[in-house]
């Protein structure tokens, strides 16, 4: 963006010093990816959303962490519309880690196959007895 903007703007803002950063972490993916590319980073957080979505309706006691996470997630989208929030590392990863655990609650658990030995016969973890 940085070195690509100055062809776009007129002579009027020369004075003001040069630009680094958008100030929309939306266009400036499109502007620095590519069309393709930056549709492509749009649906990835769509679908991360949409799965924090699900685990917010889904999980009953634990749709807390879902509801968290989508609104943590609608939060940073708004608030990257007029500023580059998402490049700095103080809030992306934080952000990051909080998408995360709202999309690990939008898969519904499984119950753990018992173990089975060699033969084919199920077997226990048990703790043992202390010995007297």
């Amino acid at each position: 963006f940085e070195f690509a903007f100055p062809g776009f703007r007129d002579g009027t803002l020369a004075p003001y010093g040069r630009w680094e950063y958008a100030h929309n972490d939306w266009l400036e993916a499109l502007f620095t990816l590519g069309v393709p590319a930056g549709l492509l980073l749009w649906f990835a957080v769509a679908w991360i959303l949409a799965r924090c979505g699900k685990a917010a309706l889904s999980r009953g006691p634990m749709s807390l962490y879902g509801a968290i996470a989508l609104s943590a997630g609608v939060l940073a989208i708004t608030h990257s519309l007029v500023d580059f929030v998402l490049q700095i590392q103080g809030f992306a990863l934080p952000l990051t880690g909080i998408l995360g655990i709202g999309v690990a609650q939008s898969w519904p658990r499984t119950e753990e196959p018992p173990l089975t030995t060699s033969r084919g016969a199920s077997a226990r973890l048990v703790s043992p007895r202390p010995r007297a």
